[in-house]
């Protein structure tokens, strides 16, 4: 038997760019497609690839549409055995399906899905102590308050959320890891 050589035909430019358009196959399902370097490509190879991935955007949307459905029959169900189905983050949920967000709780007050924000918690932590707290003592009473555990994250997040209410003036800062209420800062009061 001779060994056969394999020589390459020389394609045209067009052909070129097509059989370089095209996506590497995807022999494993999860394996994703090779990256296509757009800045080599003709602008016919572009318009090409273009609308080949415009053609993909029914399939995903459609995709979204039934993952969107599976989770609200997940939260359901979620809900049905007593849980906290939770808020399906902004980004699950389509904007339009998204409507409005709730009037605040209170003259002044601050919330997200109903409830009071942790920056409203901690005015009102401050503004009921009356004197200078911590961090830490303001991630004790707000995890007491919210049902949380006190760890390095919920002080940072804390932290920041301090460091945001003392540049609107709603709590002060008097040293160093030191903050109390901003004089005139009232205390929302379910009366």
């Amino acid at each position: 038997m001779a060994k056969q050589s394999k020589t390459r035909r020389k394609s045209s430019p067009k052909q070129a760019a097509k059989r370089d358009s095209k996506p590497a196959s995807n022999q494993g399902r999860n394996k994703p497609a090779a990256r296509l370097n757009l800045a080599n490509l003709t602008t016919e190879a572009l318009a090409a690839e273009l609308t080949r991935r415009r053609s993909e955007l029914p399939k995903l949307e459609k995709k979204a549409s039934q993952l969107r459905a599976e989770l609200a029959s997940v939260l359901a169900q979620i809900a049905s055995l007593g849980g906290a189905a939770g808020s399906v983050p902004d980004a699950a949920v389509p904007a339009a399906k998204r409507g409005k967000k709730p009037a605040a709780a209170g003259p002044g007050r601050r919330t997200l899905n109903g409830k009071p924000t942790i920056g409203e918690h901690i005015v009102e932590i401050l503004g009921a102590s009356g004197s200078v707290l911590s961090p830490r003592e303001i991630g004790d009473a707000l995890g007491k308050r919210l049902s949380r555990e006190v760890n390095t994250s919920f002080l940072v997040q804390i932290s920041l959320t301090l460091a945001r209410l003392v540049k609107q003036g709603r709590v002060n800062k008097v040293g160093r890891g030191q903050y109390s209420a901003a004089s005139g800062a009232s205390v929302a009061t379910n009366d």
